[in-house]
């Protein structure tokens, strides 16, 4: 168990090692798309267009999740919350692997780009469990382990794609999220914060209630 001290928790080395691993692991999600984008079009006989706008979409989803799904963090337990997204995000994934036609394969890149949002969730959980003078250095390797994810995506995918078809890049994306859910529920400490029962989603959001 994690050690309490002053109402804020301290987290061993490899918990927050593992915590930045899982900010990247889980915006990787939405990067996997773009070096398979010709392999996807010629997949499905749409035009290149139109694939590059699946990759479009999955960024404008993220934004929104950003924008409306993030701070229900607020009122919610955040612990609990993560792990739902990731759940969801996994049953994406394979949608994704499986999909038969476009269409389906388009509402896939859609709801991942939503559930890539876990990272933004963990960031702002780590702030709220460590004391301000250790954020710093906390909150740093939550941003490299972010970009590192971004990174890891794009080569990952061709990589796998190349090897094994560009279905399996989402069907071990959702095998790699499955893991990483089962130690997040066992390593992420739980949320302190008693959940508002009575909260405003409009002002959570920021929106005139």
């Amino acid at each position: 168990m994690d050690e309490i001290k002053d109402n804020y928790i301290e987290l061993p080395t490899y918990k927050v090692i593992f915590m930045a691993l899982s900010v990247g692991v889980i915006v990787a999600n939405m990067f996997y798309i773009q070096p398979i984008e010709p392999l996807i079009t010629a997949s499905y006989q749409i035009l290149s267009s139109t694939t590059a706008i699946l990759a479009m979409l999955s960024q404008v989803s993220y934004a929104l999740g950003l924008l409306l799904l993030v701070p229900l963090g607020d009122a919610f337990n955040r612990y609990k919350f993560l792990q739902i997204m990731e759940l969801i995000s996994i049953v994406t994934l394979l949608l994704a692997t499986i999909a038969p036609n476009a269409w389906i394969f388009r509402l896939s890149v859609i709801i991942i780009g939503l559930t890539s949002i876990g990272g933004q969730i963990i960031i702002p959980y780590i702030a709220y469990l460590t004391p301000v003078k250790k954020q710093g250095p906390l909150l740093g390797a939550m941003i490299s382990g972010m970009l590192t994810g971004i990174l890891f995506a794009r080569t990952f995918s061709g990589i796998i794609a190349t090897m094994l078809g560009w279905r399996m890049v989402y069907g071990l994306a959702a095998l790699i999220n499955l893991i990483l859910v089962v130690f997040i529920h066992l390593w992420v400490p739980n949320d302190p914060c008693i959940p508002n029962k009575g909260f405003k989603y409009s002002a959570i959001i920021g929106l005139p209630s």
